[in-house]
């Protein structure tokens, strides 16, 4: 995508977020990450939506299917259908992911990937990573765990802009670098 179209998706983002970003909750947060993910890597889905010939109520049909598949709110409807009739359908994955990075903005919050060598099950171990970050951070904390066997004995807190790490990896890392 080139700068023009990011702008412009961001515009778009923004003014949905003026719009509606007081209706969103977190966990609809998560849902806009993953339908942007989604149609970002199936670009065909939104094709359907271009097509000559198609009345508007199939149109409204097919975007209310879309947005029940990806677990949007219905207010992406209206957001949708702005895309369409200014023919630009095909920024939705952008506008979604600008929506993302707006929310995080608006509700001083940063998305963490936390990377483990064995799942964290228990949410009061979860709680205590996410207000460990917190306290570092002054944000609130939205928080994904993955896992990484080559993980020796610790965890991975990575951010955009961030990496806070404590492992054994770490460790011997910087002891090699103070070496050398």
């Amino acid at each position: 995508m080139n700068v023009n179209q990011d702008i412009i998706a961001f515009k778009y983002a923004h003014a949905f977020y003026n719009l509606y970003g007081d209706d969103l909750s977190e966990q609809d947060f998560w849902y806009i990450r993953s339908a942007a993910s989604s149609l970002k890597y199936v670009p065909g889905v939104l094709f359907f939506l271009t097509l000559v010939g198609i009345e508007m109520d199939t149109r409204k049909k097919m975007i209310q299917l879309l947005l029940k598949k990806l677990k949007l709110p219905e207010t992406f409807l209206r957001l949708i259908e702005l895309l369409m009739q200014h023919k630009r359908i095909g920024l939705l994955p952008q506008v979604l992911h600008a929506c993302v990075d707006i929310y995080q903005e608006k509700n001083r919050a940063l998305l963490f990937t936390m990377t483990t060598p064995i799942p964290v099950s228990s949410d009061d171990d979860k709680k205590e990573i996410e207000s460990f970050l917190q306290r570092l951070s002054g944000c609130h904390i939205l928080a994904e765990y993955t896992i990484d066997k080559k993980l020796i004995a610790g965890m991975r807190a990575l951010n955009k802009n961030y990496l806070w790490e404590y492992s054994i990896e770490s460790k011997m890392w910087s002891i090699t670098n103070s070496l050398v």
